[in-house]
C-alpha cells in the first residue's frame, strides 16, 4: 500500500479542517505528530467514505422500494381494468351487442340501451398509469379499445334519441292521418336505418378490439 498516497488523499480530503500553515508547510511538523495526525485523518477519511456508501445504499434501497410500489400499482390497475372491461363488455354483449350483430342491411335498432356513467371508472381514474405499461402493444390496445367502446356507447345514445324522435313523429302521423306527417315519420325511419348500419359496423370493430385487449391483459398477468 502507498502510505504517501493515503496521506495525501486524506490530507486533501480534510484540508479544510487544518490550519492554513499546516496545509502549506506540512514538513515542519515532527514525524510522531504526523503519524498520529495521519491516523486520525485516515480514520476520518474511511468514516466519511463509509457514510457516503451508507447514504448511497440507502438511496438505492429507496429507489428500489419506489420501483416495487410503482410496479404493484401498475399491476393492480391492469388486473382491475381486465375485470372491469370483461364485466362491462359481457353485460353489453348480452343486453344489446348480440342484437346489433343480427341486424340486417338497413335494419333500424328500435330500442335503447341504458348506460351507467361508472362503466369506465378504473380506466378513467388511472389514465396516468397507462403511460407506465411496459408493453407498447398493450398500452396502445388499452387506449384503442376503450376509445372505440366509448364511441360505440355514444352512437347508441344518438340512436336512442333518433328512435324517440321517430316514435314521436309516428304518433303524430297516426293521430293526424296527414300524408305530410307520415312522410316526415318515414324520413326519420330512414335515418334510423342508416344509423343501424353504422351501429353494426362500429360494434363489430369494437368487439374485435375489446377481445384483443382482454387477451393481451390476460397474457400480461401470466408473465408479470
Amino acid at each position: 500500500m502507498d502510505f504517501t498516497a493515503i496521506f495525501n488523499d486524506a490530507l486533501e480530503t480534510t484540508s479544510h479542517w487544518l490550519p492554513e500553515g499546516f496545509v502549506e508547510q506540512p514538513i515542519n511538523y515532527s514525524w510522531p505528530f504526523l503519524s498520529a495526525l495521519l491516523g486520525m485523518l485516515v480514520g476520518a477519511l474511511f468514516a466519511a467514505r463509509y457514510c457516503r456508501k451508507l447514504a448511497q445504499q440507502s438511496h438505492q434501497a429507496m429507489q428500489q422500494q419506489v420501483q416495487i410500489s410503482e410496479k404493484k400499482a401498475l399491476d393492480g390497475f391492469l388486473q382491475a381494468l381486465q375485470v372491469e372491461s370483461k364485466i362491462v363488455f359481457d353485460n353489453y354483449e348480452n343486453r344489446i351487442g348480440l342484437e346489433i350483430e343480427q341486424l340486417k342491411e338497413e335494419d333500424p335498432l328500435l330500442r335503447s340501451y341504458p348506460q351507467n356513467s361508472d362503466y369506465f371508472s378504473v380506466y378513467n381514474s388511472n389514465t396516468a398509469l397507462i403511460g407506465q405499461v411496459p408493453d407498447p402493444a398493450l398500452r396502445l390496445q388499452i387506449v384503442r379499445a376503450n376509445t372505440l367502446f366509448k364511441t360505440m356507447l355514444s352512437s347508441l345514445q344518438i340512436n336512442a334519441q333518433l328512435h324517440c324522435e321517430y316514435l314521436r313523429l309516428q304518433e303524430k302521423a297516426e293521430a293526424s292521418q296527414a300524408p305530410i306527417d307520415a312522410s316526415i315519420a318515414n324520413k326519420q325511419l330512414k335515418v334510423l336505418r342508416k344509423q343501424g348500419g353504422l351501429l353494426k359496423r362500429e360494434h363489430l370493430l369494437t368487439k374485435v378490439q375489446i377481445l384483443k385487449m382482454l387477451s393481451l391483459l390476460q397474457a400480461y398477468s401470466q408473465v408479470k
